[in-house]
């Protein structure tokens, strides 16, 4: 009984050397964060998205047109 409580708790409470880790995951993420070439990456790819959808409104104006007459 005792050791099912005890294997228990040693999942749930944090080790040091887990706290660690985590700092060292959390360094990494807030070092993606900021770094620049990320978010111009991603920026890149929103314009992307944006442009390809712009560009399926205008390929498909008519038919968007006579949807929207007979709604």
């Amino acid at each position: 009984m005792w050791d099912s409580i005890i294997s228990t708790l040693k999942g749930i409470i944090a080790l040091p050397s887990d706290v660690g880790k985590g700092a060292a995951v959390a360094g990494t993420i807030w070092a993606s964060l900021t770094d620049y070439r990320m978010w111009r990456s991603f920026g890149w790819l929103i314009l992307g998205v944006q442009v390809a959808v712009l560009g399926l409104l205008i390929w498909n104006r008519r038919t968007i047109g006579t949807l929207a007459k007979t709604a």
